[in-house]
Order: C-alpha cells, then structure tokens, then sequence
C-alpha cells in the first residue's frame, strides 16, 4: 500500500476517492496505511474539499462555521445521531425504541414579575398550548429555541432548549458520573479521595434535579415582555372615536373605527424561525411572532380584526436578533406564511373576507363544466415587511409622535389561483410558492425581489396517482370527503365584479401543464406543506399531508424527476388515529411524524433516500405491504417508532406541537414530570429528545 501511496498524486488520488461513499472512503484511510491516512486527513489537507462534498451530499445542514470544521468527524457525527434515532431497541423487555436517558422534561411554570400584585394574578392555570409556542432556531445540531411564555406572553431566545431541563434518572445519574470525572481530572487533586469528589458532584447534581426553581437560567435575549403588552396604543391598530379624518373628510368605509365602549382582546397566534437561504447558503436567521386584536362592541355588528406580524433578523455570525420588522393588516385570516428572504408574508383570506371580498364571484368554466371562484378563497396577496421604529416606550419621541394606523402595506402583488386555496408554503429560498387547491391542484409560483410573480406549474395529483399506481383504492381513500360542499361553494353570492388582476404575470406567458383536466376523478386535498428548511425543495423534494378528520392522514413524497418536473415518489399512511391530525418534520433525510394511536402518542421516523450515499441503506428494505404505512419502499422506508409516557397526557381538545432538527425533537406534553421525581407534579411542559449519546 506504501507503493500505492507513492505511485498516486493528489489529483489521481482525489479521483479515486471522489467515487467513494463516506463509509469506503473513510475505510480506504484509516484500515490501509498510516502513511495514507496522514496524507489525507491531515489538519490542511488537500482532501478537505472531499470530505465536505461528502458531507453536502448526505444533506446535512451546514455548520455554523465552516472554517474550523474537521468535515470527515463531523460527518461521522451526523450519521450517529441519525442512527441513534433511527435504531431499534436490542431489549425485548424494554419498551422504549430509544434509551431513556435521550428524554429531558423542561417544566413550564410561571415567573414572578412586577406586574403580580398590580393586577392581582390568581394561581397559575395549567398551561394551555393554543398555538405554536416554541421553535429551534437550527436545523443543524444547535439546542438555541425561541420560546414564547404561555403565562405572561414573553418572547424570548433560549440558549439551549435543555435549558432547565429535568433529566431522566438515568441521564441525571451518567451526567453527574461525567462531571465528576472532569473535576477529578482537572484538579488534579492528591489530597482528595476521587470517590470524596465524585460524592459532592453528584450530590449537587442530584439537588438540582430536585430543585429546579434554584437553578432557573435567564434567556439570552428578550424580544418581548410584558411591557410591550403594556404599552400598546391602539391608535397605531384602529382609528379611536372619530369618524373624520385630520382634514374633515369623512373616513374610507374600510377604515376601522373603535369606540370608547370597544373592548379589545389579544391573541397570540403563532411563532416562527427561518434560515435565509441566499443561492443556495444559509447568509442568516428570521423570527417571527404573530398576534391579533379584535375588538368587539357587543353590538350586532362585525368585530374590528387587525393582525400583525413582527420578526427580527440576524446574520448567520450574529449571537442576538435584531433589525425589527412589522406588517399588519385587516380581516381575518386562513393562511399566513413568512418569507425570510424576500422580507414578506403571503396570506390568504377566507371567503367574502380581507381586501378581495368583493370579488367573490362564481365562475363557470364552459370546457370542462367546472363551477370555481375567484377572490378571497382564491386569492393570496403577498405584503411585504416593514421598518419598525427604533425607540423606546420612554423616548419623548415616541410619546409625541403622531398616533394614528400604521405600518399597512397594499399587497405587492397577488396570486390568483385556479380555485379555493386549502394551503400555501413558501419554499426555503423565497422564489417558490407552493399552493394547494380544494380541487386537488397543486400550484407552483415563482416571484423574485421586485414583485415579478408567474405560475410555472400546475400539477393534477390524482392524475398523478393514477398514473403512478394505476387503478387501485389509493386515492379512492383519500378523496372520500369529495364532492362535498365547501365553504365557498356554500356562501357563494351572485356578484358581476371582475376578479382583480394577477399583474405579475406576462401577457402572452403560458402555463406549464402536467396533465389533461377533463374528467378528473374527485379531489385529494392537501393539507399543508413540509420542507427541509436548509435545502431548496429542487434539491430535497417536500412533503404534503393530506388529513380528513375521521378519515386519517397520508403523507406524499415529492421529488424532482429527470424531466425537471415534481412527481410523487412515495405516499405514506401511517398507522395514527383518525381523530388528531399528525405533526410533521422534515429535513430531506429525516420524515418525523408526531401523533397518536390506538395506545397514546407516539413518534413515527422513516428514512427518506437523499443521495446515493444512503443506498446501501436500501438494499434489504422489507417492501411488506404497510410497514409503517409505506406504500412505495425504493425511496422511503420506515426504521423506528418511538413510545415514551413523557409523550402521553393531551387531552382531545389539546394541541400537539413540535419542532425538530438534527439532534433534537421538542414536544408539548402534560406527563413529561414522569421523567424523573424532581419535576413539580401535574406540570405541562415541553419533552426534549437529545439524540447525542453522551456516554459513546
């Protein structure tokens, strides 16, 4: 192997290597010659680029900085924690699929603050997850996440989401063993007993698995806190008491007036987090909170509704947000989606609702004796996100400035879709909008910076399916709810308005057509839209859900053929209850789904073939019929269920949230205490799964 060495230089040896799967190339250096393996991996080898091809092929997101990176140990890593969330028990007796010290519990209880004896706050409730109230900020191995307080509405950046964490008994107990080990070591300490050390360590760890109001660590960054909810003037929501402008005139009929006897209430509605995808790099995070007011008179007419979006920014090197956005607007809403790159939000608004209400018109199409509607169902308008002012509640300019609405963009541009919008995503990156119809269309928009918007696709998924599967009860099962009446087709109105314009779109510019529509078989609908957030959805693919409550859930793979067109490669039915709609994470490599079944909640993971890195983990697939509810083995297989009793405990009505990235799976519960005996009894919280194996 010496010769060999020698006989190769570095180009011929890059060659050989470059057609290696990381598993060979890493055995070609290490089980050859010593002399091989310095050569290559060497601190400033000229390999380094293989390694991190290698690493960009399996699809991992990248790190954070890519100039201290050993590629090579930190694919290794990747791949471990993959394996440790993809591998099965080895004891039969267990009943876990993962080992009990990967489960952390962080309780969520109140904080004292000035305002308590103010306002009389009475005992803590449980705590109530009406929306999505925490999200990791990472795809990557990161454990920062954004976490909105259920008590007193704070918005804040955790450091890490263990932070405050209960350990499971089991975790506490290697944890401790380990720190003590350090101390130990860097001590150095002759006079000492190691066991003496080693005693003090585990007692103050196991102290602090008990006590946890002791140890509680403040958030690295505060976004919001209550004095933002103190100091909202709703002058800057609602016009206040006036039914005539600064010049006299009376006010546009769209203009919302509140009055003195107006009570408002606000809602949160949700969180989110988004990587800013800048040809093809990750350049920086968005955050985001929304909120909505509503105020109500009691009166028999129409409650006053302005919601609004407010997001921060940071750079890929930043430690803590900044550059403060906001956009609102009026109505209620369906949809809302961010766009982190272009800086916009894209919503859709409900039949005879928002700015497109008086287009809500049935249409007849005469070719194909279709009854559609054009407007608010059918119309997404896109706004785009504006500066928020940098001062202070304090600031004599602030108190002095001019109150009266503001920061109420027009829409920049809109998308008139085919028929009644069911969901809509905006893809890692920005240009694509992804749509999905009540007819079961699937529309593809591609926009840029400056407005310009066109439909490039449209996609028939049950032709799709019938071309893929051929005549078979697939999408027989889905469509089940079709032909149904939907809400726009029951409140539709005989109104002449023309629609409004797409204005985007080039005249003359023709649509991109996969299938025929005439005769189309009844719809399958699509529910919501699943991305990797790091990767485009040309490299990664997507995934759609597709739920009727009593009916259950199938998940479509989707991914890019070699026509450049998106096909389905793959539906999944997974084994779930029909009455709780699933959660769903995906990353390009991972599908986590997050339900319950005929048992309790329960974590469902399949492996979703990426790159021709990951073949030999295809090779022995079980393509029995219904393994995990996959229909199609050559590109999905299902490798673990994962049953925990710190998953359990949502009552019917409750909502399931999680988020998810490379090492971490985050997860509301009510039983997470059961963990260990330190968490308060009876305490909602959230159930973390850290996939890195300390004791490895």
């Amino acid at each position: 192997m010496d010769s060999f060495d020698s006989l190769l230089s570095d180009n011929s040896l890059s060659d050989v290597i470059s057609f290696l799967d990381y598993r060979s190339a890493v055995r070609l250096t290490t089980a050859t010659s010593k002399r091989l393996s310095i050569r290559i991996l060497g601190q400033d080898s000229y390999y380094r680029h293989l390694w991190r091809d290698s690493f960009l092929r399996h699809g991992f997101s990248p790190p954070e900085d890519d100039r201290k990176i050993d590629y090579k140990m930190e694919c290794q890593k990747r791949l471990q924690l993959f394996r440790n969330l993809a591998k099965h028990s080895r004891r039969g007796r267990s009943c876990f699929n993962l080992p009990n010290r990967y489960f952390y519990f962080v309780p969520i209880t109140p904080s004292e603050n000035e305002y308590e004896d103010e306002l009389h706050i009475p005992p803590p409730p449980p705590v109530d997850f009406e929306c999505s109230s925490f999200v990791l900020t990472s795809p990557g191995t990161s454990g920062e996440m954004l976490f909105l307080d259920p008590f007193d509405g704070s918005f804040v950046l955790q450091e890490s989401c263990t932070d405050n964490a209960v350990a499971t008994d089991e975790a506490m107990m290697e944890q401790a063993m380990t720190d003590a080990a350090m101390v130990i070591e860097t001590l150095g300490l002759e006079s000492l007993r190691e066991e003496h050390i080693a005693g003090a360590v585990i007692e103050e760890s196991v102290f602090r698995n008990n006590n946890m109001e002791h140890y509680q660590r403040e958030p690295s960054q505060v976004l919001m806190n209550l004095d933002d909810y103190f100091n909202i003037n709703l002058s800057e929501y609602f016009f206040l008491g006036q039914n005539r402008n600064n010049d006299g005139q009376h006010r546009m009929t769209n203009d919302v007036v509140l009055r003195e006897n107006d009570e408002v209430e606000i809602d949160f509605v949700g969180i989110d987090a988004k990587p800013i995808i800048v040809d093809g790099a990750i350049v920086g995070t968005m955050a985001a909170i929304s909120r909505s007011f509503c105020g109500d008179s009691g009166d028999w007419e129409e409650p006053k509704v302005c919601n609004e979006i407010i997001t921060w920014k940071r750079s890929i090197n930043g430690r803590n947000f900044g550059e403060r956005s906001v956009c609102r607007f009026r109505s209620p809403y369906k949809r809302m989606e961010l766009d982190p790159v272009f800086e916009r939000i894209y919503v859709l608004f409900p039949f005879h609702e928002g700015p497109f209400r008086s287009f809500d018109a049935p249409f007849q199409n005469e070719e194909t004796d279709h009854v559609g509607f054009i407007g608010g169902g059918c119309v997404v308008a896109a706004y785009s996100l504006q500066a928020y002012p940098k001062m202070s509640y304090d600031d004599e300019d602030y108190k002095q400035e001019k109150r009266e609405p503001k920061h109420f963009p027009n829409p920049d541009f809109v998308l008139k879709c085919s028929n009644p919008v069911s969901a809509v995503n905006v893809s890692p990156g920005g240009e694509l909008i992804l749509i999905g119809t009540t007819k079961g269309d699937l529309e593809i928009w591609k926009t840029g910076r400056h407005g310009s918007v066109r439909r490039i696709h449209i996609l028939y998924i049950n032709s799709l399916l019938d071309e893929k599967f051929g005549t078979n009860t697939l999408y027989k099962t889905i469509s089940s709810e079709a032909n149904t009446q939907t809400e726009e087709t029951l409140h539709a109105q005989d109104n002449t308005h023309d629609p409004p314009p797409t204005i985007s779109i080039p005249e003359g510019e023709e649509i991109e057509v996969d299938t025929d529509e005439i005769h189309r078989p009844a719809s399958v609908t699509i529910s919501s839209f699943h991305f990797a957030s790091h990767r485009t959805i040309d490299e990664a693919g997507f995934v759609t859900l597709h739920y009727i409550h009593g009916k259950g859930a199938w998940l479509f793979l989707w991914q890019k053929s070699e026509s450049n067109k998106f096909e389905i490669c793959a539906t999944i039915n997974p084994p779930l209850s029909a009455r709780r709609k699933p959660r769903i994470h995906f990353d390009g490599r991972r599908l986590i789904v997050c339900g319950q079944d005929d048992i309790g909640m329960i974590l469902l993971v399949y492996h979703v073939l990426n790159s021709w890195e990951d073949l030999d983990s295809f090779t022995a697939i079980n393509k029995k019929f219904g393994d995990g509810g996959v229909r199609d083995g050559e590109v999905v297989k299902f490798v673990n269920r994962i049953r925990h009793g710190g998953l359990g405990g949502l009552e019917f009505y409750d909502s399931v949230y999680m988020t998810a990235n490379e090492r971490y799976v985050v997860i509301n519960t009510k039983t997470g205490n059961l963990l260990g005996g330190g968490a308060t009894p009876g305490t909602d919280g959230l159930l973390v799964i850290d996939l890195q194996d300390h004791i490895a």
